[in-house]
């Protein structure tokens, strides 16, 4: 649980870290938001009547996935030396990812790799996933859920560090909702999954009270329950919390708002930015899962005016970022070459989420890349190739096992990293696509 005034801050949290040089730091102090601020300014939609659902009646709703897609938009043919850095980071993937050991890295190689994928003993990903849930009983009414991490002989193993982060993963896949699992012995659906996580989720900025740990633990669920519901859809969530779908975007967007302020300066003067774990610094993967999921959630018709101009202005930064701080790391790379391998992996997440991002916005028919954007994103392939190329010279890859035992969280970075760079490419060259 968080207090709303005294949220905006965030954790360093396994597999989408911030970007260091690899060292421990300690957590950023909260910035302070008052009652007049605009993240506890909410508005009613006054076209849309507003829904409810409770532990008593949610077994009668059925929702359906999202059915629309954006294929008007621009697409990069695979040319030869992004065919090989597919192969490399698919190989990644497969020979590690996909063990059956770490219900984590296999629901980001069901993410890359899609939902039929399977595990080296040949079993479905989501079948071994789903080895990893528990039984929930909300009201004595029994849910799956994930947790966040499980202890097995003493070592602690990521399960779900971000809240709802599987169910953010299968419904971006397409998973049926009627798909059959099995949770400690008990029969369920991927919908019952998806039940019990809306019904957990609350957020009340009047009473500063919420099921989330911090906004940087919200991106994944918002996603995902603005996947299933309606705009306005409200709902009767654990503990007696009345909440709004609406209110949780709102809320995510004035977040993004807030914490991209020194950076919405800096990009008004043509000036560059420091990397300095203030601000939108602060967040999972230099904050690309908050944009993605108020840009999901704004195309499937939540938020409001000021979350469609958000959104402009915040496209324009995505682009304005990324030459910026590429050259952050060439600068870094060479007065820290001590840390060689750990800024390649950095440089690998902030490449591949800066693509998938991009991509995914104009999927969702956001924008429309023009001819500079379209310019970085074909940029940003290039880049890709070359990290990849850095990283099997460093013997990285050949050496994954080393880390997993010696530095499991650079392990985890590699294999997150790997997995949402090849998603990335696999969304610019057509070969996925999103619905919404």
């Amino acid at each position: 649980m968080f207090s709303f005034t005294t949220s905006l801050f965030s954790l360093y949290l396994i597999g989408c870290g911030e970007e260091t040089l690899g060292l421990s730091e300690p957590d950023s102090k909260p910035n302070l938001i008052t009652e007049s601020d605009p993240i506890n300014q909410f508005e009613l939609r006054k076209d849309i009547k507003p829904k409810a659902f409770t532990i008593n009646n949610i077994d009668n709703y059925h929702f359906s996935l999202p059915k629309r897609t954006n294929r008007n938009i621009f697409i990069s043919p695979i040319n030869k030396p992004q065919q090989e850095t597919i192969k490399v980071l698919k190989n990644v993937l497969e020979q590690y990812a996909l063990q059956g050991d770490d219900p984590w890295a296999m629901g980001h190689a069901v993410l890359a790799l899609g939902q039929t994928t399977t595990i080296m003993d040949g079993s479905v990903a989501i079948d071994a996933i789903f080895k990893y849930a528990e039984i929930d009983n909300l009201y004595g009414h029994p849910f799956p859920q994930f947790p966040k991490e499980v202890q097995d002989n003493g070592i602690s193993i990521p399960v779900e560090p971000h809240t709802d982060l599987m169910m953010k993963v299968f419904l971006e896949t397409g998973i049926p909702l009627n798909r059959k699992v099995l949770v400690d012995g008990s029969d369920f659906t991927i919908e019952d999954l998806y039940k019990g996580a809306i019904l957990r989720a609350y957020l009340n900025p009047q009473t500063n009270d919420s099921s989330y740990v911090s906004p940087n633990d919200m991106p994944w669920s918002i996603q995902g329950i603005t996947s299933l519901v309606e705009p306005q859809q409200t709902w009767l969530a654990e503990g007696g919390m009345m909440t709004s779908s609406d209110f949780l975007v709102q809320f995510i967007t004035a977040v993004i708002a807030s914490e991209t302020q020194t950076l919405k300066k800096s990009m008004a003067a043509g000036a560059g930015f420091k990397k300095d774990r203030t601000g939108i610094f602060q967040y999972t993967c230099g904050g690309a899962h908050l944009l993605q999921s108020v840009a999901y959630a704004h195309a499937r018709g939540f938020g409001n005016e000021q979350t469609k101009k958000e959104l402009e202005t915040q496209i324009g930064l995505h682009f304005y970022r990324f030459p910026k701080e590429l050259q952050i790391y060439d600068q870094l790379m060479k007065t820290n070459p001590d840390y060689t391998v750990q800024l390649l992996v950095q440089r690998l997440k902030f490449v591949g989420h800066f693509l998938e991002t991009a991509q995914k916005m104009s999927m969702l028919n956001l924008y429309v890349p023009n001819e500079e954007q379209i310019g970085l994103m074909q940029g940003a392939m290039d880049q890709l190739v070359l990290i990849v190329r850095a990283l099997q010279q460093e013997g990285v890859f050949q050496n994954l096992y080393n880390y997993k035992v010696n530095d499991p969280q650079l392990y985890r970075d590699i294999i997150g990293d790997s997995a949402h760079a090849l998603y990335a490419i696999y969304l610019f060259s057509g070969n996925r696509h999103i619905t919404y």
